[in-house]
């Protein structure tokens, strides 16, 4: 199966892409805004391992792997950049929430993706802006 994340758009909201598996749009994602290699911002570009992880506040989440820089970034529930802290989100839909951009309908994108992720796979992480 083959996962990507193609990036499609970073303002001073976030950087917002398209979830694709097996080249097919599944859902879109919302990440912090742009800033390097610096915690709390976007992820820098790359193939990355993904594994399923629970911690105090996700249960069931998945964990990206050696991540320059970084730990503890996973794909997750939430709406708007404030739930990130440099995390990947999930949605059915992009929308407005306290006029910020958000991902909507996260918990239903999430854990339709649970469904059909693999255990572990690689995560093609791609700017298109």
């Amino acid at each position: 199966m083959r996962i990507q994340l193609k990036r499609v758009c970073a303002n001073l909201d976030g950087t917002m892409g398209v979830l694709l598996v097996d080249n097919k749009p599944f859902c879109v994602t919302l990440e912090e805004e742009q800033g390097g290699n610096k915690k709390d911002t976007a992820i820098p570009a790359g193939n990355y391992r993904v594994t399923p992880h629970s911690g105090p506040k996700f249960q069931n989440a998945f964990i990206l792997h050696d991540v320059p820089g970084r730990s503890a970034i996973l794909i997750h529930w939430g709406n708007t950049e404030d739930h990130t802290a440099g995390c990947i989100l999930l949605g059915r839909q992009f929308g407005k929430l306290a006029g910020k951009c958000a991902v909507l309908e996260s918990w239903d994108a999430f854990k339709a993706f649970r469904g059909i992720a693999p255990q572990d796979f690689i995560l093609e992480i791609t700017d298109h802006f």
